[in-house]
């Protein structure tokens, strides 16, 4: 139905907000996180359809979120059971002092999972 992310920005930890602009990533009304790098780009993480949550991905953009590339799945296209779709959702993301960045997300609506990585996979992803 051609849905997609939006995002805002905040400089002072969520007082003020820009406004909502419109991102080129599909989405299925859910949400979505934001981390910046050390580098500057921008790390999404976001369900990577306009229609259902069964995937999780990440995608970079490196020219202030006007472009983005995707970089990762997590999960894909799993059903669960009784062969509904699965859910993977409500991501939240930080990037930790020594450039760790670390994910939590919803897996199937019956745990949370935690998925740690660095920058230089990210960077290895993007070649």
């Amino acid at each position: 139905n051609g849905r997609s992310a939006v995002g805002a920005r905040t400089r002072d930890a969520g007082q003020s907000w820009s406004p909502v602009e419109a991102l080129d990533l599909p989405n299925p009304n859910s949400p979505v996180m934001g981390v910046r790098l050390q580098d500057g780009a921008v790390l999404l993480v976001f369900n990577d359809s306009a229609e259902s949550r069964e995937n999780l991905a990440l995608a970079l953009s490196r020219d202030g979120r006007r472009r983005w590339t995707s970089i990762h799945t997590f999960e894909e296209g799993e059903r669960g059971t009784g062969g509904f779709r699965a859910n993977f959702s409500y991501p939240y993301m930080i990037r930790a002092s020594d450039g760790v960045v670390h994910l939590v997300y919803s897996w199937r609506q019956t745990h949370i999972k935690h998925v740690s990585f660095n920058e230089a996979w990210i960077r290895e992803r993007t070649r």
